[in-house]
């Protein structure tokens, strides 16, 4: 089902797996987002209240290969 999306390559998908692995493991799609360290944090202190990151503490190739998914279809 995900090759059938245009933009969306066989080497893409095999890689997205590989990282994931089997998705029945996963009971919300948060937990996929939380694995690539693409959730959001926000830096504050006090009355401060900075810009709104995400995180980075994930796989790194899981985030890459996702941006480099997303890259063309936006």
């Amino acid at each position: 089902l995900m090759i059938a999306i245009k933009g969306v390559g066989p080497m893409s998908v095999a890689g997205f797996f590989a990282e994931v692995g089997d998705l029945s493991n996963y009971r919300d799609p948060r937990q996929i987002i939380k694995l690539a360290g693409l959730n959001i944090m926000m830096n504050q202190s006090g009355k401060y209240a900075g810009q709104t990151t995400i995180t980075k503490r994930g796989r790194r190739k899981l985030r890459s290969i996702l941006y480099k998914v997303a890259r063309p279809l936006a």
